[in-house]
């Protein structure tokens, strides 16, 4: 095999890999994907969903029953306000609303595992809206102390009906549109092409909601002649430096655990210490900072060992970003304004700076600064190479030539990372995390361990920023970003956020 497949060009200097998967699923395939699984059906059975549905059957029984109820008295501005503090009407909502809620929990309209088609779902939401239809019929005897008006019920049926399903239809047509927005594909390298590797490719053939990008198979004996040639990235010997020069999400092992049983441990350590999350069949390997779990699919029989955590805390954690940089960005925007009028002003060159930086599992993205510096501040780097005051691959000068007068000013109360929080805004960045690195940093890694920072999404501020900044050295700056990623929690991240402004006030470390 020659130099050039085996070392394709997925190097750090690139951002998300190319389509090169063999995946091609047919029409079929993406209509299935797109239909209604039970993985679709989730959408509508979240929270959101349930508090949806009470909304709609409280505005039904609003619009069918009060309403109509009101014109038997005078129908006066006063009376409609008593009803709605009566203490009686107060019983009455608040029975409706909870027998409806356990109602339609009862028939397993918000438990998706429970259905095995469309059909059935469809089913629960009958059964449900008529159970939530009786409850009805009940309070118009109570209210009006006469039999059931069925034309009332019937009435209420109707409009609850047609709620209930345009809400779904819009909520799923959502959810079509955002979640491709939401989300990128995991790219995905197998290791192995042998019997299991050719049973994961076909699982992702069939199997396309789960938005894998296949980004090739490593192998040091290729066989079973389905795996094209520039799919093949190298040896099970090159694993560590393919893994550490890609962009992956995640590993399947799929070698033979009996006649390769030390490889696959071996594999299993690399992608730990790269803090990249595999997957392997059946046999449990340990290790000391990866969780156990089961993986996605029944009949998979493999086992997913993951290197950082994994769970809805990470969505509430990315709602919380767009809620406070979003809210930041409006506050803070007289100051941005000002600060880009200054940096205009008192130096040639554009205002704001671009410059690749490194990512989540080494994706490179466009970081924005205020320009601190001039704008030949990159074509003099290696002139000031010597000049270096911190150790290791980092790069930094307390007192940069290349730094605009402004540039020193901005730089000291870390006004030039304002702009940072557009990148958070759209999800290349989170407020708290790793700071992202350039290419020039990454690329003098001494050690393929050090790649474990990048398992986590970069942050505008870290442990490393309140602890010191540029007076903190390089491996006591790598020890704090592996501890943030180990005992990360929604917590820590609060604490992190609530010491982060004393620390830029003070200029405490700033260069």
């Amino acid at each position: 095999m020659n130099e050039e497949v085996a070392t394709p060009q997925r190097v750090m200097e690139q951002t998300i890999p190319g389509d090169r998967s063999v995946l091609r699923p047919g029409l079929v395939q993406r209509a299935t994907a797109r239909g209604w699984t039970p993985r679709r059906l989730r959408v509508v059975s979240s929270k959101l969903c349930q508090g949806l549905d009470l909304i709609l059957l409280g505005g039904a029984f609003l619009g069918v029953v009060i309403i109509p109820y009101l014109g038997h008295g005078n129908g006066s501005f006063h009376e409609l306000l008593q009803l709605r503090v009566s203490l009686r009407n107060i019983i009455i909502a608040g029975f409706c609303v909870s027998t409806w809620r356990v109602v339609l929990m009862s028939v397993g309209v918000y438990s998706p595992h429970r259905m095995s088609s469309m059909q059935d779902y469809v089913f629960r939401c009958v059964v449900g809206l008529n159970s939530c239809t009786a409850v009805v019929g009940l309070i118009e005897v109570v209210l009006g102390g006469r039999a059931v008006a069925w034309h009332v019920v019937e009435l209420f049926w109707l409009v609850s009906l047609g709620l209930m399903a345009f809400a779904r239809v819009m909520l799923v047509g959502l959810d079509h549109a955002l979640r491709p927005l939401m989300r990128r594909k995991r790219s995905l390298i197998i290791v192995g092409s042998g019997e299991r590797a050719r049973k994961v490719l076909e699982e992702l053939k069939v199997h396309t909601e789960w938005d894998y990008e296949l980004v090739g198979f490593v192998d040091s004996e290729p066989q079973g002649g389905f795996v094209p040639a520039n799919m093949m990235l190298g040896g099970l010997d090159r694993l560590e430096q393919i893994l550490m020069h890609t962009v992956v999400d995640e590993v399947v092992i799929a070698l033979p655990m009996k006649s390769q049983w030390e490889v696959v441990g071996r594999a299993i350590e690399i992608c730990q210490m790269l803090g990249i999350q595999s997957q392997y069949f059946t046999d449990y390997f340990g290790t000391a900072v990866t969780k156990r779990r089961v993986s996605a699919g029944p009949d998979s029989g493999r086992v997913a060992l993951e290197v950082v955590t994994m769970d809805s805390r990470l969505l509430l954690k990315r709602l919380i970003d767009i809620v406070l940089s979003l809210w930041a960005i409006l506050a803070l925007l007289p100051v941005m304004v000002a600060v880009g009028l200054a940096v205009k002003w008192t130096s040639p060159g554009p205002i704001l700076f671009k410059q690749r930086r490194f990512g989540l599992n080494k994706r490179t993205f466009s970081m924005l600064k205020f320009r601190s510096m001039s704008i030949d501040a990159e074509s003099r780097q290696a002139g000031v190479e010597h000049l270096n005051e911190t150790s290791g691959p980092a790069f930094k000068i307390r007192n940069d030539p290349r730094v605009t007068p402004i540039g020193n000013f901005i730089r000291k109360f870390s006004l030039d990372e304002l702009p940072q929080l557009f990148n958070v805004l759209i999800g290349d960045m989170s407020l708290v995390g790793p700071r992202p690195l350039p290419a020039r940093d990454v690329s003098r890694f001494p050690e393929s361990w050090l790649m474990r920072r990048f398992s986590v999404k970069p942050g505008v501020t870290c442990l490393w920023q309140i602890g010191g900044r540029s007076n903190t050295d390089f491996d006591r700056w790598i020890a704090l970003d592996l501890e943030y990623i180990d005992n990360w929690s929604l917590s820590l991240d609060f604490l992190i956020l609530l010491k982060t402004l004393p620390a830029v006030l003070t200029s405490r470390g700033a260069s």
